[in-house]
Parts: structure tokens; sequence; C-alpha cells
């Protein structure tokens, strides 16, 4: 099909779609479109468009991997480096700056995605927000933080009681 008649018929779909596939980052809809046009007009001059191909089946394909490739560029980023994590408050209890310092250490030694879902957590970021950055599913995430939480608790279980004062 003529591109100049597949965007009459199929843009307003495609852009709906393209925001259902960049939630929460519905502000580029209408890019992902655009990309997928160009690509579909270059493709239409190579020859490479049948008519026995179903043409919204190859737009939508095409559309949600603009979509992906979109939603990769504009990835929200989560700093993993815990340097700084003395300095988000003042603490003069002396106890409790010992167990801070036990739990960063705790967290450290946590595999990367469990970490990322332990700090995102900490700092109230969405499991969804942290799935995207961690390129993983929601569920996913959800277990990731499970399992960090587990074995933060064996880690720091003992450690956290030894000698305080009753």
């Amino acid at each position: 099909m003529e591109p100049t008649l597949a965007f009459a018929k199929y843009n307003d779909n495609l852009i709906r779609h393209a925001r259902r596939f960049l939630l929460p980052l519905t502000d580029g809809a209408e890019d992902c479109c655009q990309e997928l046009w160009l690509a579909y007009v270059k493709f239409w001059q190579r020859g490479g468009v049948n008519e026995e191909l179903p043409i919204w089946g190859l737009l939508f394909l095409m559309l949600r991997q603009a979509c992906y490739r979109y939603r990769r560029k504009r990835q929200p980023t989560v700093s993993l480096d815990l340097g700084e994590a003395e300095t988000w408050f003042v603490v003069e209890d002396r106890y409790l700056l010992e167990d801070l310092a036990l739990l960063k250490a705790a967290i450290e030694q946590l595999p990367r995605s469990q970490r990322l879902a332990i700090l995102a957590m900490l700092a109230e970021i969405p499991d969804q927000q942290a799935a995207l950055v961690g390129g993983v599913a929601y569920p996913t995430m959800r277990q990731h933080r499970r399992y960090a939480i587990v074995k933060l608790r064996r880690a720091l279980g003992l450690q956290l009681t030894e000698g305080r004062p009753e």
C-alpha cells in the first residue's frame, strides 16, 4: 500500500498503540510514529511491500520496534553508587552509623539487579520505573527486590544486634 494511503488509514490507531507501548513515557508516541513512517517509506521505495502482506501487522511490528528503541534511549537512570549515602542525612548515634555502614556493605555485595531493586525501594521509586531502568519486567523486579530483602536479612540478622548496650 502506498505510504500516503497507509498513513491516512492507520496513523491514528498507531499513535494510540504507541502511547500504550510507551507507558509511562507517552510523550514520545508521535516521535515513534514518525520513525515508523520514515522506515515504511524506505521499505516501500525498495519494493519490500508485497500486496499479500497484511499491512496492519507489518506496521504494528515496525511500530513496536520503534517504541522499544525510543524506550531504550529514554530510560531513566539510577545511580548504583553508594559512595554518597552518608551525605543524605546527619546521624549522631554511633550505633546507627555502624548499622548504616553494615547495611551499605551488605547492599554492595548484592548482584546488580537486586541492588537496583533495593536502592529503588529505598529511594521510593515505583517498581514499574525501576523495571524500566533495569530492563526487566515488572514481576521480575518485584522478585529481585524480594530476594534482595532475604539476602540482606541473612547478612545483617546477627550483625545488627552484636555489641549493643541493652
